[in-house]
């Protein structure tokens, strides 16, 4: 049979007796034993907590039978907030940068004297002449002590580069035994030198640039001479110095055939070009070359004055100089095959021979730099030989 279950009433009666009967129990050992007492204190004392502890502990349901109250949970204290991580350092550029001091703008270019009359002849070869009174003048690179020393600095860097950028031509090796720079080593050329660039390319199978420097004269001389193949003349620039007292500025296009064929393709934008700078321009008188010389044309332009100044800016030598160079690398760049590819090499053999006899540089380099160095000489700047050839 299954025993019936205790109410909360006699669970609760149950626990009140058991406390009563420990109290009695305790007392009448305290009354056998007089000496016990005080032994029995802290038993006694426990099993009193104990009695007390065992009436107050809760039922598991209560009296009203609702489901005992839950604890509530102990929460664990919040942790504290997680600061925010510190700013990235800067770079150190960065930092410098912020410290340094704003750089002020630039001031603005001052406006040159009579720079409304100023032009540029731009087209020519691919690049642009300075205008009148440009940086090309004398008071630019090209005065006294220019971009390489001496008073024709800028425009041997001119020629430079337009025989790299407008023709397209690279540097070739000098003759053997011919050094890039001589200098004398006489004494009455004492202090002179004289340096040579040669440069070669697919249109042009000789250009040379010289430049001489001595006391009393300076000049820098350029010819290019065309691949026989090509309808095309010759060029020649001439700079030239002499005690400070005059100065002469040359510049052509050198044909080699009388032919209309040859001329046509080149010479009216030549006679175009040289009426741009005729104002200053003089007919030469035969004190350098002869009035009737084969290998010369209408659209050559002679310059001379009294100083360098005068000549490159005044008369604007400096930007004349850049134009022909220019409109040079155009023809060249544009030249048709030529009809007779051998007669235009013979023609460039005899423009050699024809200036080895005429041309006045050679008693210069004599006097300087002795007759056997200048004999040497001649044949780099005029190489070619006419008995070589068969017509």
């Amino acid at each position: 049979m299954k025993q019936p279950k205790a109410s909360p009433a006699t669970t609760c009666q149950t626990g009140s007796n058991r406390a009563s009967i420990a109290r009695l129990t305790l007392r009448a050992m305290a009354r056998k034993s007089p000496g016990g007492a005080s032994r029995a204190a802290r038993p006694a004392a426990a099993a009193a907590n104990l009695a007390r502890a065992g009436s107050r502990s809760p039922p598991t349901t209560s009296a009203a039978g609702a489901p005992p109250r839950r604890p509530r949970p102990i929460r664990a204290p919040a942790p504290p907030p997680t600061p925010p991580p510190p700013a990235p350092l800067e770079p150190l550029e960065a930092l410098r940068g912020a410290l340094a001091p704003p750089t002020p703008p630039p001031p603005a270019p001052a406006a040159e004297p009579g720079a409304q009359n100023s032009r540029v002849v731009q087209g020519r070869g691919g690049g642009m002449a300075a205008g009148r009174g440009g940086a090309g003048g004398a008071g630019g690179a090209g005065g006294a002590g220019g971009a390489r020393g001496g008073v024709f600095g800028a425009q041997r860097a001119a020629v430079e580069r337009g025989l790299a950028e407008g023709l397209g031509l690279r540097p070739a090796a000098l003759p053997a035994g011919l050094a890039r720079e001589h200098r004398a080593a006489s004494s009455s050329g004492s202090g002179a030198t004289v340096q040579s660039l040669a440069f070669a390319g697919p249109r042009a199978r000789l250009a040379r640039v010289t430049a001489l420097d001595a006391p009393g004269v300076q000049a820098l001389n350029c010819v290019v001479f065309p691949e026989p193949a090509l309808e095309a003349p010759l060029l020649g620039l001439d700079l030239v110095s002499l005690g400070g007292t005059r100065c002469l500025a040359g510049f052509d296009f050198h044909p080699l055939s009388r032919q209309a064929a040859h001329r046509k393709a080149w010479l009216p934008r030549l006679l175009e070009l040289r009426g741009e700078f005729g104002a200053g321009g003089v007919e030469h008188s035969g004190n350098f070359y002869p009035t009737d010389a084969e290998f010369f044309s209408e659209g050559m332009l002679l310059l001379k004055a009294g100083s360098v100044s005068e000549v490159l800016s005044d008369l604007h030598a400096a930007e004349a100089f850049e134009a022909y160079l220019g409109l040079y690398a155009e023809v060249l760049r544009e030249a048709p095959p030529a009809e007779e590819p051998l007669e235009l090499e013979v023609a460039q053999a005899r423009y050699c021979q024809w200036q080895r006899e005429h041309d006045p540089a050679g008693k210069v380099f004599a006097s300087l730099f002795g007759k056997e160095w200048s004999r040497r000489y001649e044949e780099f700047l005029f190489p070619y030989q006419a008995s070589r050839l068969e017509v």
